[in-house]
């Protein structure tokens, strides 16, 4: 029993801190616009450095999850990442066009490798992860 009440507070303090770092992530796209000089967009890179976490990878994937999470507030591109409510109509079109290609290129691969996955199984040939072509199970 105390296994799972740590599993459950181990997992509702991860939910807490993505959350502090949404909102920070979002407050810092507001600063940004507030600027003297305003800059509606910024770089991963530069918003990762205001938010003084670590330039690495994690960073930068936690970064693009926040962003993926709240498309209603946040817009994603070339440039950067932008509150929605400074994009222009024309970056957000731009966004949309993105993310749908993305989508339909990865629908597409999807669908290739589940093919050749069922010919595998179809010709009675072994998976090369190790699962038998027969069962679909661990060899």
């Amino acid at each position: 029993m105390t296994d799972q009440l740590q599993l459950f507070q181990q997992r509702a303090a991860r939910q807490q801190a993505h959350e502090l770092d949404e909102r920070a992530v979002l407050l810092t796209l507001k600063q940004y616009a507030n600027l003297p000089e305003p800059q509606r967009w910024a770089k991963g890179k530069d918003l990762i450095d205001a938010l003084g976490w670590p330039d690495h990878e994690n960073s930068r994937r936690k970064l693009r999850k926040i962003a993926e999470q709240n498309p209603t507030r946040i817009v994603s591109g070339d440039d950067g990442y932008c509150l929605l409510e400074n994009a222009t109509l024309k970056e957000v079109a731009h966004c949309c066009r993105r993310l749908a290609s993305q989508g339909i290129k990865n629908f597409r691969r999807a669908m290739k490798t589940r093919h050749a996955y069922h010919q595998f199984l179809k010709s009675g040939r072994e998976c090369g992860s190790g699962l038998s072509a027969a069962t679909g199970k661990a060899a």
